[in-house]
């Protein structure tokens, strides 16, 4: 199965495939020293407050093999997160901001040698009361701290929709 795939298959029906794919892909593969990392949200930069409400109890599936040189960290069913080419056995240390819907959500641990690129995904810690409140769509600030063994930390945003508790992923 290829990489691309297998990663449509397990992280997106609408949508959701895109901004990963589209970040696997845009790393130049000859530049094997090339280091690059960026916010990544699924579903095409929505959250779904219903698909967060629905899917809070669901075990994640057991993959054993993610491609041979991607790594997913964390939390198997993240739909937040980061996305890193160009850093194989470092060890990570990453927030995800407290904002309108979750507290301040954490990450750390080491990307594995044989993984160019690796997703980060920390387990999100919702609040789910603020997200069954979502009436109206609204931009939402998504704000993750990294630091890469010893280097000074770093931090990236990026502003995505917040759809209504009423938005329906699977509609047409």
């Amino acid at each position: 199965m290829s990489l691309q795939l297998f990663l449509m298959v397990v992280f997106g029906f609408v949508g959701g495939p895109e901004p990963m794919v589209n970040l696997v892909s845009s790393v130049p593969a000859q530049e094997e020293d090339y280091f690059y990392w960026d916010v990544f949200c699924d579903f095409n930069q929505n959250v779904f407050p219903a698909y967060h409400l629905a899917t809070a109890t669901i075990k994640p599936p057991a993959y054993d093999e993610w491609g041979e040189n991607l790594a997913i960290l964390g939390d198997p069913n993240g739909r937040f997160g980061v996305f890193v080419h160009g850093a194989p056995g470092s060890y990570v240390r990453m927030a995800l901001r407290k904002n309108a819907i979750m507290e301040e959500s954490l990450f750390s641990g080491y990307i594995p040698e044989n993984a160019m690129d690796a997703f980060i995904l920390p387990k999100v810690l919702f609040d789910y009361d603020a997200l069954r409140k979502i009436k109206q769509p609204m931009p939402l600030n998504l704000v993750v701290t990294i630091q890469f063994d010893d280097e000074p930390s770093e931090q990236k945003a990026v502003t995505v929709a917040l759809r209504s508790i009423n938005d329906c992923l699977f509609g047409r």
